[in-house]
């Protein structure tokens, strides 16, 4: 009978230290679950989260961590000021430096996109631009240049779509606007090209090429008046574009004033000699005034040099 008792003692001993042993992992369990949800919460709400990095991005710049603003590089910073004063092989070979260290910046290969773009390697900017995009899929700048390096391949159908995306991550793309315009009016789509325009003129109204799209597309349209007074202050705005010449001086041409037309020409022949436009029309121009000499050097000058585009 004594050991009977003593045997279930120790049974209930036994079975108390197991309970014991079940409460306390137990709390165990549940303490650790909490310890795991604290970790997730704060992964997610981390800036390093990928969850939040788009959420982070600073409308019409560079959205790849660092983002641009915060790269230190010397060499980066060098090349952003060789951009600014369009020093473009400077412009590479610093990038390139900073691309050998670090080939995971965005901004980087956007700026050594952008200089192959001014030097005329458009397929080499298409690279560098799908590479910052893989980087970075949030990056409005980089769709709005990948565009623009479809665009000058001829894909034009390829340019607008990524023009749409840029847009959708930053509306305030002036330049993206713009761009979108023109391939409207090179369509034919008028109405489509000056919505285009007019928002990239609400966006900044001192923006010379919105007023020269404009002009273009009154041309076009064979509005003349709207399109010399849309030239006028695209001059304004940019004396030194000589383009916008051109384009008035044919708007004068059509309105009936052919001399002034002659001044347009003129400056336009000045900032570039072999400007076959300019020629043929000061041709025009010079025949409405009788200059039959002139008009016919200008004419033959025009014949000699690339078709008028």
């Amino acid at each position: 009978m004594k050991n009977s008792i003593l045997l279930d003692d120790k049974k209930e001993q036994s079975t108390s230290s197991n309970r014991l042993w079940t409460i306390m992992l137990g709390f165990g369990l549940f303490f650790m679950m909490l310890a795991c949800l604290g970790l997730i919460y704060i992964f997610f709400a981390s800036n390093n989260s990928p969850f939040q990095r788009g959420s982070n991005f600073t409308a019409g710049d560079p959205t790849a961590t660092p983002p641009g603003s915060e790269i230190t590089d010397p060499n980066y910073l060098a090349g952003k000021v060789a951009y600014d004063a369009r020093r473009y092989e400077e412009v590479v070979d610093r990038m390139t430096r900073v691309i050998e260290i670090d080939p995971n910046l965005a901004p980087a290969h956007w700026y050594r996109g952008m200089a192959f773009w001014y030097l005329g390697y458009n397929e080499a900017m298409l690279e560098e631009m799908q590479y910052a995009l893989r980087l970075d899929p949030e990056y409005a700048l980089g769709y709005a240049d990948r565009g623009l390096a479809y665009s000058s391949l001829g894909d034009k159908q390829r340019a607008m779509e990524d023009w749409q995306r840029a847009l959708a991550f930053d509306p305030s793309l002036a330049k993206v606007h713009h761009n979108i315009g023109a391939v409207y009016t090179e369509w034919g789509d008028y109405d489509q090209a000056m919505e285009s325009f007019n928002q990239e003129l609400f966006i900044d109204s001192n923006r010379f090429s919105g007023w020269r799209g404009r002009a273009i597309l009154f041309r076009d349209l064979r509005q003349f008046q709207p399109c010399i007074e849309n030239a006028t202050t695209a001059i304004r705005l940019a004396p030194e574009e000589w383009r916008n010449y051109l384009t008035r001086g044919i708007c004068y041409l059509h309105s009936g004033q052919p001399e002034t037309a002659v001044s347009d020409f003129d400056i336009v022949i000045q900032h570039d000699p072999n400007d076959a436009c300019a020629y043929i029309n000061r041709s025009t121009a010079h025949s409405m005034l009788g200059n039959d000499r002139q008009a016919q050097s200008d004419q033959s000058r025009a014949t000699a040099l690339e078709a008028c585009d």
